[in-house]
């Protein structure tokens, strides 16, 4: 079904590969897709034993025919859509050169979405002393009807934080308290 000469065939025809790719062409049922990865390792491994195939980049391990020129291999290269630097995708999908990117890519991605939904895009600002120090005294006591409201238009923030900026606060206390004793 899937010989040596059928995978040789595809590599050669590919020119400039990765073993996913290779696998990714050859589209075999899932039952068959590990024993399959096995053949196209052994077979690479050994065209490349016998200076048929060299490898052109350790991570991903990426492999070009001897009858590879420069620009198949440029074609295997994408541009991160992030920072622009090209790299060799390891995945098809893959639009990002590196983890920096990619946190930058869906931090990006999720403001876009609050935007959208009509959310507050920085909804990570900080508590300053002074807002601390209007919401300390409900620490001790609760709030009455209303409070937190009064508060949200006062500190320009929504009642729902302040709420639980409030339970964060007596959590701290209780450990403090239970440190000091």
């Amino acid at each position: 079904m899937y010989t040596d000469g059928m995978i040789w065939g595809q590599m050669l025809q590919l020119r400039v590969f990765t073993p996913q790719m290779v696998l990714d062409v050859l589209n075999p049922p899932r039952y068959l897709k590990s024993w399959l990865k096995g053949r196209i390792r052994t077979l690479i491994a050994n065209q490349v034993k016998y200076g048929l195939l060299r490898r052109i980049v350790e991570n991903p391990p990426v492999f070009a025919t001897a009858w590879a020129t420069e620009e198949d291999i440029r074609k295997l290269y994408k541009k991160c859509v992030v920072c622009g630097a090209e790299f060799i995708p390891k995945q098809r999908k893959q639009i990002v050169c590196s983890q920096k990117c990619k946190r930058r890519y869906y931090k990006n991605w999720h403001r876009k979405r609050r935007e959208e939904a009509g959310m507050d895009v920085n909804s990570k600002r900080r508590w300053t002393a002074e807002e601390i120090r209007k919401v300390e005294h409900l620490i001790h006591r609760r709030a009455e009807k209303g409070e937190y409201e009064r508060l949200a238009k006062q500190l320009n923030r929504k009642p729902g934080a302040i709420r639980e900026f409030v339970k964060k606060l007596r959590r701290r206390a209780k450990y403090e308290t239970r440190d000091n004793t």
